[in-house]
């Protein structure tokens, strides 16, 4: 588990299967549409991914949920390529690769095996 500070206050994230289900069921929006405004609203999306990612690891951690407007006031502090903020990017990236299978094996029966 990874950490980030924001606002002063050390905090762990997650990236797993129960980030993406708080993202898509909290944001009401398909798997599919996170990697898109991922991808096509990066700036804009970010702030809430990391706020789900902060959240999910409190969640699981048993501890109060911090207020979006923390997230945004650290972006504004710190900047979008501060070393934190990118490797958050990265480790989101990463985990996109992690969870979601890759297009060339989606629907592609695998090769039986032979039995003599």
């Amino acid at each position: 588990m990874k950490k980030i500070k924001i606002g002063g206050i050390e905090y762990s994230t997650k990236l797993g299967l129960r980030f993406l289900e708080n993202v898509t069921k909290g944001e009401e929006i398909s798997l599919a549409e996170v990697f898109k405004k991922f991808e096509s609203e990066t700036l804009l999306f970010l702030p809430k991914l990391l706020w789900y990612s902060v959240n999910t690891a409190n969640q699981s951690a048993g501890k109060e949920p911090i207020e979006l407007d923390l997230v945004y006031d650290h972006l504004d502090a710190v900047g979008i390529q501060s070393p934190e903020i990118v490797t958050f990017i990265q480790d989101f990236a990463e985990s996109i690769k992690v969870h979601i299978p890759q297009e060339e094996t989606v629907g592609k029966p695998k090769k039986a095996t032979s039995k003599t």
